[in-house]
């Protein structure tokens, strides 16, 4: 490559569903193809999570395979605490999201269900079993905050009293 074309990446911020985006323009002029190419790079963010996305080089991949990759497809890289832990070859833009919330969001009703079965089947007090997943270094307070509510509601379905819930909930 011999240089940018652009007068540097072009960055766009945006958020939804807790999940913080960025998305990359880098423009570049490459010796084997006379047009510059455009390469996207999308960067998701939640809590100690990072996810990549690249875009293809399309004429790269024809060269190399002779064909063209489908339209939009990347690899998609998800880190934890900058480790590593996968790696998806031919993703589109929009599963990439998908896939990159599925993976770092928790099942937050089901952490509450083991929660109210430890409380109910077990004896332990809900306080513990939520400081055991408030300790989790992979659940944000949003998570905590869903957690809660989830808790609340099958503690009230059942007939228990929520009040601490409550307290707990208002002061954090």
């Amino acid at each position: 490559m011999l240089g940018i074309l652009l007068p540097g990446p072009v960055q766009f911020k945006g958020k939804k569903e807790g999940v913080v985006h960025w998305v990359r323009l880098t423009g570049t002029f490459d010796r084997a193809y006379p047009v510059s190419t455009m390469t996207m790079q999308l960067t998701f963010r939640r809590g100690h999570y990072t996810g990549h996305w690249v875009e293809d080089n399309a004429e790269y991949i024809k060269e190399v395979t002779g064909f063209y990759p489908p339209g939009g497809s990347g690899s998609l890289r998800i880190f934890f605490n900058d480790k590593e832990v996968t790696h998806l070859h031919d993703v589109t833009e929009k599963t990439a999201e998908t896939v990159f919330t599925d993976y770092v969001r928790p099942d937050t009703q089901e952490i509450a269900e083991r929660i109210y079965s430890d409380l109910t089947n077990k004896g332990v007090a809900y306080q513990i079993s939520l400081r055991k997943v408030m300790a989790d270094h992979e659940v944000i307070q949003e998570d905590i905050e869903s957690i809660r509510e989830h808790l609340k509601s099958l503690m009230h379905r059942d007939g228990h009293d929520t009040s601490e819930i409550d307290e707990d909930m208002g002061g954090g």
